[in-house]
């Protein structure tokens, strides 16, 4: 087993040029930190910040996953039908609002969230344009507009 894989310091703008193979290009910054070339939006973070985001936008959005995902997640005294009752009927009626619910009632999030990456990884939060993820030089890379 070698060293682990170093890269020369390279900015987020610079990485995300030498990946588009697009030296040349003007790289703005847009709110949110994200990097525009022309009219095309990326994310560019480095692993641990990837994991950061995507899980804040998981949070986020777990009225949206399915009840038996969710249900899976629960402590075991919890997996009842009047549970998943409840945690239906809160999604269908109170959709975003039903998060802190939800929230609250999950077992462990950081594995929530882990399952849920493993299941259909960062590239499918992050990369809501083409659900590609890009890694160059250190740096994953995904498209949002």
């Amino acid at each position: 087993m070698g060293a682990p894989k170093s890269y020369p310091r390279y900015s987020r703008q610079e990485a995300l040029r030498l990946y588009l193979g697009c030296p040349d290009f003007e790289i703005r910054i847009r709110k949110y930190g994200l990097l525009a070339i022309e009219d095309q939006e990326y994310a560019v973070w480095n692993d641990a910040e990837a994991d950061i985001e995507c899980r804040r936008i998981i949070e986020s959005e777990l009225w949206k996953f399915d009840i038996h995902f969710i249900m899976a997640h629960l402590p075991a005294n919890l997996q009842t039908a009047a549970m998943k009752g409840v945690l239906e009927h809160a999604q269908k009626e109170l959709g975003v609002d039903s998060n802190p619910l939800i929230m609250s009632v999950i077992a462990n999030l950081t594995q929530f969230c882990q399952d849920v990456i493993a299941m259909f990884g960062r590239e499918h939060f992050l990369a809501p344009y083409d659900g590609k993820e890009g890694l160059y030089i250190g740096y994953f890379i995904y498209r949002v507009k």
